[in-house]
């Protein structure tokens, strides 16, 4: 709680709500109109919607501390997403059953289209476990051993080597809440032979992790990974 209460927006905690304002008007604003058009009936044990506003009001005020943390911002709000499903399914249901049966295709066709636009704009459609980069990170562990350093993959290093390296968000939470790492204590949860370091994109970094890098690093790539390095003292 110490370094929450040393967040910067800790005191003026609608700061924190003002970038993801329209999204937060969606994910709360929908559910809240619903729930006060549908009335009564929503209460009712065997209204088909009770159980999902049951999980969205359970998931949100989770939802609402991960936004306040750091490395979540809206994702951490998947309580919409439990509802939205059934809620658009219902009420689907409903317009088709109230205009005639001559629109329940349209119905259909319209979650299809839904479905294949949702599909196309994936950056990854989750047909399988998206393992490759978690393999790739596997090979630069092996290329370097008790050398390298997955500021976003610790998991790989400490089934590796048995060792948890540090993690570059919490460092970063670390430094913003004025409690930063110093040099010394940042060494000692690196790799013994430290001289590499590799991220899952050069997209992800946030300052910190590259700042350990020694004067004299080249950096290169490996499929989606970038990987900096020098030379080991």
């Amino acid at each position: 709680m110490e370094i929450a209460s040393h967040l910067p927006w800790f005191e003026q905690v609608w700061v924190r709500f003002h970038a993801p304002s329209l999204i937060l008007a969606v994910q709360w604003g929908a559910p809240i109109l619903t729930m006060i058009l549908i009335r009564k009936p929503l209460f009712n044990t065997s209204h088909s919607l009770r159980l999902p506003f049951i999980a969205w009001a359970c998931s949100l005020p989770l939802g609402i501390i991960g936004l306040l943390s750091i490395g979540g911002s809206t994702n951490n709000l998947q309580g919409f997403h439990l509802l939205a499903a059934p809620l658009l399914l219902v009420s689907l249901t409903a317009i088709s059953t109230r205009i005639g049966n001559f629109y329940r295709p349209l119905t259909r066709a319209f979650v299809v289209v839904i479905l294949c636009l949702r599909v196309q704009h994936a950056e990854l459609t989750p047909v399988r476990p998206a393992l490759f980069k978690i393999k790739e990170a596997i090979a630069i562990q092996a290329h370097f051993p008790e050398q390298v350093w997955l500021p976003w993959s610790p998991l790989v290093s400490y089934y590796a080597e048995g060792n948890f390296y540090h993690s570059e968000d919490g460092l970063y939470v670390r430094f913003i809440t004025g409690n930063p790492v110093s040099l010394k204590q940042a060494m000692t949860h690196l790799p013994p032979r430290f001289r590499a370091m590799a991220f899952p994109g050069k997209e992800m970094q946030w300052g910190v992790a590259q700042n350990l890098a020694k004067p004299n690093q080249r950096q290169w790539e490996l499929g989606e990974w970038l990987i900096i390095e020098w030379p080991e003292d």
